[in-house]
């Protein structure tokens, strides 16, 4: 089935294209609900949309062993598209995902020289 869109409705009705599982929402509140009683970011759960800027940037880095195969970008290329992602939405917090401890501390690490604080659900 095709749809019509007039120019400029698609990023009105974009968000209905995608059909999110349950459980998934259920782990993107959580995670937004512990991010706002951890750093007291004052995110709304009843809001939509993406968060104001200054609140949080979301990063997913992309340095496990499958991707280091498949030749994804470095640790670098990311962090660096990272850093300047975040600091241009004036977010001072980043949420990191990624499946290697060791780029945590990394990122974390490298974040600290430009007054980035980083945040994941893992420990490290």
């Amino acid at each position: 089935m095709a749809h019509h869109l007039r120019p400029g409705q698609l990023h009105i009705t974009f968000g209905r294209l995608l059909k999110f599982h349950p459980d998934i929402l259920c782990l993107a509140a959580t995670v937004l609900y512990a991010l706002d009683k951890t750093s007291n970011l004052g995110i709304f759960p009843n809001a939509i949309g993406i968060p104001a800027p200054k609140k949080f940037y979301g990063a997913h880095l992309r340095s496990d062993v499958d991707a280091l195969k498949s030749k994804f970008d470095f640790h670098e290329q990311q962090s660096s598209g990272h850093f300047s992602a975040a600091i241009a939405h004036k977010s001072t917090l980043i949420y990191l995902a990624s499946g290697s401890s060791s780029d945590i501390k990394r990122f974390s690490a490298d974040a600290g020289t430009k007054d980035l604080a980083v945040t994941t659900k893992t420990p490290f």
